[in-house]
């Protein structure tokens, strides 16, 4: 039986056809130029120039638009050079010349995970893997994407796959050795390193990683604060308060501290005791629980009880970053009665992490039951390495002597690390407690690691 066809194809065909007739065949010439071309390309990218082999593929492809390998290598480099658009356009390119082309689907996927697009990356990888289960390139890019989102047992099973089958696979090997370097466990990464750059000693990737240092262990951090505050519209004596807070790193994923807060108001003495955890579950959550007490309060709360956390909802890009939702909650008793906090927010990251803007809802149940509710906005920049500004606005109720007011606040601040081993923070804050004070405060900080 004759097949029917669409008028539009029969047409396609002869427009393609009278294409080929007149277009000339390659000469010579333009085959050795090619070949030149891609020499060149190939020479730069082992000699690690990557800007000249680009140029030269560049050439290429314009000489021979339909050399796949020559679109593959293209998008690879031009991956290299962070070029992601151009890179997945190429990609794209020869993946429509030779769809089952398994080396350029992969050379996408990873491109992707540099993105960030890891989901994405993933479908590409696991789609190969459906139909190649043996196939190593995927079974390294499948741990590399678990390694990329912090999912380091995953990724540490699925480099164990690859050495299964080939069992001095370098690439396997040093994955392992990254999985176990971000756990903090330096000894068994670099004996990952040593055996890649065994079984490759021409691979710079391991020789690289031999070269790194453990950072410096600084398990300890002492805290020490002061804080003047004057007052105005109501005549009272100044506040002076001293804070120590002692913080011993037990693991890199776990920080216990102790803090004592000494604080003379209105010639009266609390001293105020804390204890509490913070634990990271994983790269994207964790929280903290602390609780405290001041024995014979005056004006500080009898017990307090704070718990919450942060998730990081995506781990954002070069311009626009991460994506955090944050929770505070705490319960105080004081004399006057029982006060509790829950502040909900989330934190938005710019510029690769050095700037970024928090926002809070803050409701709380006062001493006489009653739901108050407020806000904060805040907003840190890394001018440069060593030095943060910050600086915010909030209207929120606050419990000062027993008593839950609203109040107004304006407040700012700089830290400055001086070395690894020493940072200083100044903060300035003015409170309007209505139908109350107005408090100016001056903070100094300094805070010791070692």
């Amino acid at each position: 039986m004759a097949s029917r066809r669409n008028p539009l194809s029969w047409a396609a065909c002869l427009v393609v056809l009278a294409f080929v007739s007149v277009y000339p065949a390659p000469t010579p010439a333009a085959n050795g130029a090619f070949e030149r071309l891609y020499r060149e390309a190939l020479e730069a990218r082992t000699a690690g120039d990557f800007e000249t082999a680009i140029a030269r593929l560049e050439e290429v492809v314009a000489l021979q638009p339909d050399d796949v390998d020559a679109l593959l290598l293209l998008g690879t480099l031009y991956g290299f050079e962070r070029r992601f658009e151009e890179a997945l356009a190429a990609l794209e390119r020869g993946l429509s010349l030779a769809p089952s082309y398994t080396d350029i689907r992969l050379a996408m996927a990873r491109i992707k995970a540099w993105q960030g697009e890891f989901d994405s990356a993933s479908q590409i990888v696991e789609a190969v893997l459906a139909e190649q289960p043996d196939n190593l390139e995927a079974l390294i890019q499948r741990a590399r994407l678990a390694y990329y989102q912090d999912q380091l047992g995953r990724a540490e099973a699925a480099f164990g796959e690859v050495l299964k089958r080939q069992p001095e696979n370098s690439e396997a090997l040093v994955g392992l050795g990254d999985a176990k370097w971000a756990q903090g466990e330096y000894a068994e990464a670099r004996a990952y390193y040593r055996r890649a750059a065994a079984a490759q000693p021409d691979a710079p990737e391991a020789a690289e990683r031999l070269r790194r240092k453990p950072p410096r262990d600084f398990a300890w951090r002492l805290d020490t604060t002061g804080s003047y505050s004057a007052f105005s519209r109501q005549p009272r004596k100044p506040w002076r308060e001293l804070f120590q807070q002692v913080s011993y790193r037990a693991s890199l994923a776990t920080t216990v501290h102790g803090r004592v807060e000494l604080s003379k108001r209105f010639d009266q003495f609390d001293a105020y005791l804390q204890g509490g955890v913070d634990h990271r579950l994983s790269k994207w959550l964790s929280g903290y629980a602390y609780a405290g007490g001041t024995p014979s309060p005056d004006f500080r709360e009898r017990w307090a009880v704070m718990g919450g956390g942060t998730v990081r909802l995506w781990p954002g890009k070069e311009i626009v970053g991460a994506t955090v939702v944050t929770l505070d909650a705490k319960e105080a008793n004081y004399l006057s009665g029982d006060v509790t906090t829950v502040k909900p927010g989330v934190q938005q990251y710019f510029l690769a992490g050095r700037l970024w803007l928090t926002g809070q809802w803050i409701n709380t149940i006062d001493e006489s039951d009653n739901h108050l509710q407020g806000w904060l906005g805040r907003i840190d920049a890394q001018v440069i390495d060593r030095v943060r500004v910050f600086g915010g606005l909030a209207e929120a109720p606050e419990t000062s002597e027993n008593v839950t007011l609203g109040t107004s606040s304006i407040f700012g601040g700089l830290v400055v690390d001086l070395s690894q081993l020493v940072s200083v923070r100044l903060d300035y804050a003015r409170e309007d407690r209505e139908r109350s004070f107005v408090r100016e405060t001056v903070t100094l900080s300094v805070s010791l690691r070692f």
